[in-house]
């Protein structure tokens, strides 16, 4: 006995997609997918900014991804949400560029290295280790980062300053102010990593005459 089936809906669209594969392609049309070999994770790149991993386990991708359901008068529920992660979790892991991820702070092939500032703009220093200088890139960087949700933003470098700016914040006696500058000198100048350190001296010295 065949059951009777109710009227079909005037101008139902079934052929159209699936609120998954609309938000899937959304992902894959905003980012790069990349793939952290050290913690064996995928994660997803910004295109066009100074490569930054947003972790495809992490609460913001998953507030991104509704929130574009939303602006598209959709619903993305929580399978869905899940159903979208995994699928990029298999693209990341198949085809991701494998990456060694870093925060706050990373080094070039080259030498040079760079600091995120964590600035909403992405803005970076970058501390170039043939001329010694930095500069202050809005693009284009060459390390991929990371940020955890409670980093907060650097100031940026300045040619002129005064160290002495930093002792009222010191909660210690007035000789051993002097002493934390005198350790944080040394740390600069002699470091482990000499190329590292002495970025960091040329760049930290004209701000602490």
């Amino acid at each position: 006995m065949k059951l009777p089936t109710g009227p079909k809906k005037k101008g139902a669209d079934h052929d159209a997609p699936s609120i998954t594969k609309v938000t899937l392609d959304y992902a894959l049309q905003r980012y790069d997918i990349g793939y952290d070999k050290t913690l064996a994770k995928g994660f997803l790149v910004e295109k066009g900014k100074n490569p930054k991993s947003l972790y495809l386990d992490s609460q913001q991708l998953k507030y991104e991804l509704q929130y574009f359901a939303i602006e598209t008068g959709e619903i993305l529920k929580r399978e869905h949400v899940k159903e979208v992660v995994d699928q990029l979790q298999v693209m990341c892991y198949m085809k991701g560029q494998e990456h060694n991820v870093y925060m706050r702070v990373g080094q070039c092939r080259n030498g040079d290295v760079e600091i995120d500032l964590g600035d909403d703009s992405d803005r970076r220093v970058r501390l170039c280790k043939a001329s010694g200088t930095w500069d202050l890139i809005s693009a284009g960087g060459q390390v991929m980062m990371n940020r955890s949700d409670r980093m907060e933003a650097l100031p940026v470098p300045s040619p002129e300053g005064d160290w002495r700016l930093l002792l009222p914040y010191l909660n210690m006696d007035e000789d051993l102010k002097h002493l934390v500058i005198g350790y944080i000198t040394y740390l600069l100048a002699f470091p482990r990593n000499k190329d590292v350190g002495r970025m960091q001296l040329l760049s930290a010295t004209p701000s602490m005459r």
